[in-house]
């Protein structure tokens, strides 16, 4: 049963990667009401689901492993930064959004890069759930918003887009202020 279910998330975490692909060729057609609007609200629903399925389903069975626990966050990365990279080239977000989201996650990595070399702790902190929260529901915003913005796509879209560089960059600082005080030598008593 162990491997199975760790193929199971494993599985789950790749739809990630898959279903950001067909975003990004379904996003172009989408205006309105059409098939491809409703279509790409799909998709983005199955790409935020499978984040929180994929790891409770490991951690329930008590499955987690570490390809999983570095696949997990690659698959995040990759299928946000396609699905933004798509909408900014639809004029559906600032175009600067998908590049801090590279630049934060290539940071980030390397953080825990040193910090794993360091033997310092470089599990998850709460600015990068939260980060993936307010990126989730800004793909949605910006997803379904030719279904309700009419005159309003403007500000729309600038309110989304502030508001995930803003959370973006909060969460890439607090992982080098957190890199940069556990490189810290320890008080001696």
């Amino acid at each position: 049963m162990a491997k199975k279910t760790t193929l199971l998330a494993t599985c789950l975490t790749s739809t990630r990667l898959a279903t950001a692909v067909c975003f990004a060729f379904v996003l172009p057609w989408s205006d309105g009401g059409n098939w491809a609007t409703w279509a790409t609200i799909l998709l983005v629903a199955l790409i935020e689901f499978s984040d929180i399925f994929d790891g409770m389903l490991a951690r329930r069975w008590e499955q987690v492993s570490e390809f999983g626990k570095m696949y997990d966050p690659y698959a995040d990365s990759v299928s946000r930064l396609i699905v933004y990279w798509t909408l900014a080239q639809a004029g559906r977000c600032f175009w600067v959004v998908p590049l801090v989201m590279a630049v934060r996650d290539v940071t980030v990595s390397y953080v825990r890069v040193w910090g794993a070399i360091r033997r310092r702790d470089v599990s998850a902190r709460f600015t990068g759930k939260a980060k993936a929260i307010i990126q989730g529901l800004g793909a949605g915003v910006l997803t379904t918003g030719p279904l309700y913005w009419e005159s309003a796509s403007n500000s729309i879209i600038t309110a989304t887009s502030i508001a995930v560089l803003a959370m973006t960059a909060v969460s890439m600082a607090d992982y080098v202020l957190a890199a940069r005080e556990s490189a810290q030598p320890e008080p001696e008593d």
